[in-house]
């Protein structure tokens, strides 16, 4: 792909909907990303979404989400251009690891801090899962990305809709954002999401998998998955514990603020 202002282009993802590609900036020589949405796709839904990706990663400096570096063009679409850590994301290297106790802690603490930047500034990421976590393991280094379907802070009603369109990664939503529970969205939303994240890190598989969407809502709604510690009872009680809490049913019953579950992760390490 040969992309004005930028060499060595690679392709690096590809949904249905946008194109991520791996560059170098001409002028700089910076490794970059460059996200872009798909030809054929091109919706103002899709479009608006990208704007509040753009939008939203301006908010941050440095604080453990992917930087933006700025904007360009791709083939007349509208495109972000974003840093490069040289990492993968947390979903490619969990199907070849299986991370150690001391790693896995280390890892959960990192994610957490960079959920509450993300919640001091008065965001909902809407989709915490491990393909939205990018990781550089020789410098350990960590960023969030993805933030298309975020929202400001707001008990955003979440009405009812086809499983087939419902906003985030399905193995990862939580009851309230399914739309089936009659109730407001708030930031404890991500607390779920990070929970099923923190369960497949630590046992290597989320707690509900099913090829049934419809399955897959009842399970986030009603069905209690084994704890941690169930799976394998290698993984310390506290550790389970905290899982656990993170992924209740009610958003009640999980921790009330990033910061009390920052405390918890760091007892735990």
């Amino acid at each position: 792909m040969n992309i004005s202002g930028y060499v060595e282009t690679q392709l690096l993802y590809e949904s249905q909907n946008t194109i991520v590609y791996q560059a170098i900036d001409e002028k700089s020589r910076q490794k970059v990303i460059l996200k872009t949405l798909k030809s054929g796709y091109i919706t103002s839904q899709e479009s608006n979404r990208l704007q509040t990706e753009y939008r939203t990663l301006e908010q941050f400096d440095n604080e453990g989400v992917i930087g933006v570096l700025g904007q360009t063009v791709i083939d007349n679409t509208p495109a972000i251009v974003m840093e490069d850590i040289g990492g993968r994301s947390l979903s490619d290297i969990l199907t070849t690891v299986r991370l150690d106790l001391p790693n896995f802690l280390s890892l959960a603490y990192k994610i957490t801090t960079i959920l509450k930047a993300i919640h001091d500034r008065e965001i909902i990421h809407k989709d915490i899962n491990p393909s939205n976590i990018i990781w550089n393991q020789k410098e350990d280094l960590v960023r969030i990305i993805d933030f298309g379907i975020s929202t400001q802070f707001s008990r955003e009603s979440i009405p009812g809709k086809n499983p087939g369109v419902i906003e985030g990664t399905l193995y990862y939503i939580s009851p309230e954002q399914t739309g089936r529970m009659n109730r407001v969205l708030d930031y404890r939303t991500d607390f779920y999401s990070l929970g099923i994240t923190f369960y497949q890190m630590l046992t290597g598989q989320v707690p509900f998998n099913s090829d049934d969407l419809g399955s897959l809502i009842h399970s986030h709604i009603a069905k209690q998955p084994k704890s941690p510690v169930e799976c394998d009872p290698a993984i310390p009680k506290t550790v389970s514990s905290i899982v656990m809490k993170l992924i209740a049913k009610n958003a009640e019953d999980r921790y009330n603020s990033t910061y009390g579950c920052l405390l918890y992760t760091s007892d735990a390490a």
